[in-house]
């Protein structure tokens, strides 16, 4: 008769000394695959119903051997060399235009056309569709849109030859970058939260790249100055927040996320690389495999995720391993983009999507 109280006495002292002092870490939280989607099938799995996401609520579509799909049509749009299309990622209805054309049509999932408008540019839209940057032929103006084809915020953008640009993934901001140092970070209707020219006469830049944090309050961006590659991370006010020197020049867009606290992870040709918020490396690992200027980088406000020897690799903000994930070479390169639910990604290969997300 003994034995209860006992075994009760034995399984109470086991849950408090586990939770109370026994275990000094925090609970580990895991990355799980919760779907796929197989675009020569166009077909995927049916949504995990523990996780309130819906691919045809939250998915525009794909584009799969010279053709643009939507998400739960298996008619695609052909494509060549004058016809392109640009789509919103979370959002339905998509953009056509001509590689040189004097207009942007704008389209309604079933193909149903919404507008024209003449456009000289070539539009690029955020995953919302909340704001569409038309870039001019010549990358040194960029016109503002919304997505009824209407000037919107400022209007444009001037600068010496735009050479990147980026959305943030959990908030409707968008930075633009031209190479001349001209920075602009907008916001939701592509009015100016930052403008700031990171060169001056006597200490002129040439500036590469940009990453947006999630929340849109980190600004990172790559640039040359003094001979010296470098980091450059500003605060929300467009202050400097940390600036450090990479190892190497490289002459190209550097593909490179950063978070909402600072922290920086760099995917280049030859190697992976993680910084702090204050820049020191915590983190470096060689490429071995995919050698080429496109990598692939990305937060999504809860860990950072990019591919290294053919593996998808999930990072928190210490550079510390969550996850690792085996992917074929054939299905390189890859992409990240919002799923439009948080604590989750997709990733694109050319062949399939996947749901990564939070258990």
């Amino acid at each position: 008769m003994k034995l209860f109280p006992i075994t009760g006495f034995s399984f109470l002292f086991t849950i408090v000394f586990f939770y109370l002092l026994g275990n000094s870490y925090p609970t580990a939280s895991g990355i799980q695959k919760v779907w796929a989607f197989s675009k020569a099938a166009h077909a995927g799995m049916v949504p995990d119903p523990r996780f309130p996401w819906n691919p045809d609520e939250n998915l525009n579509g794909y584009k799969f051997e010279n053709s643009y799909y939507t998400i739960h049509s298996s008619n695609g749009i052909a494509l060549d060399d004058t016809r392109k299309i640009e789509y919103p990622l979370n959002t339905k209805g998509y953009l056509e235009y001509k590689k040189i054309g004097a207009e942007v049509n704008f389209y309604s999932p079933s193909g149903e056309i919404l507008w024209t408008k003449e456009y000289r540019s070539y539009p690029r839209i955020s995953a919302s569709a909340n704001l569409v940057l038309l870039i001019a032929g010549d990358h040194n103006q960029v016109l503002l849109s919304d997505i009824n084809g209407n000037s919107t915020g400022i209007g444009k953008l001037d600068g010496r030859f735009l050479t990147d640009y980026w959305f943030a993934s959990d908030s409707k901001i968008t930075g633009v970058l031209f190479s001349g140092g001209e920075l602009f970070v907008l916001d939701s209707i592509g009015a100016v939260k930052i403008k700031k020219d990171l060169g001056t006469e006597k200490n002129p830049v040439f500036a590469k790249s940009i990453s947006l944090s999630p929340d849109g309050r980190k600004t990172a961006i790559h640039l040359l100055s003094a001979n010296k590659d470098r980091i450059l991370i500003l605060d929300e006010n467009g202050d400097e927040f940390s600036s450090y020197e990479l190892d190497s020049i490289h002459p190209h867009k550097l593909y490179f996320a950063v978070s909402n606290t600072g922290e920086v992870l760099v995917s280049a040709s030859d190697r992976m690389t993680f910084y702090s918020d204050s820049g020191k490396k915590l983190l470096e690992s060689k490429r071995t495999s995919g050698i080429g200027v496109y990598q692939t980088a990305f937060h999504n406000g809860s860990w950072f995720v990019a591919e290294l020897n053919q593996e998808i690799l999930f990072l928190d903000e210490t550079g510390r391993i969550l996850k690792k994930e085996k992917i074929k070479g054939s299905d390189l390169p890859v992409r990240f983009f919002p799923s439009g639910k948080t604590g989750s990604v997709v990733l694109e290969s050319g062949k399939e999507l996947f749901l990564f997300r939070n258990l």
